[in-house]
């Protein structure tokens, strides 16, 4: 993660795989990740912990946030 404005890095998310998809909720409480480790991380972003992991069965493709940051939509490879 960058301030655009600095061009800092601030931090950097570990992952073991490869990651497809990131997405912050409009809140601006978490960022959430997910790819070929068949999972979503869910982070808070003050902490930069991990608050919660997702399990699938395929990689995860794609994630996005409700609007009121309540609720979390992934979609994997699942054929």
């Amino acid at each position: 993660m960058y301030n655009l404005t600095s061009k800092a890095k601030i931090h950097e998310f570990k992952h073991d795989k490869r990651v497809w998809s990131i997405s912050f909720s409009p809140d601006s409480k978490y960022i959430a990740a997910g790819g070929e480790d068949n999972k979503v991380t869910v982070y808070d972003l003050t902490s930069k912990a991990i608050i919660h992991e997702f399990k699938h069965d395929n990689e995860v493709r794609s994630i996005a946030f409700s609007s009121d940051s309540k609720y979390l939509a992934a979609g994997d490879d699942n054929k």
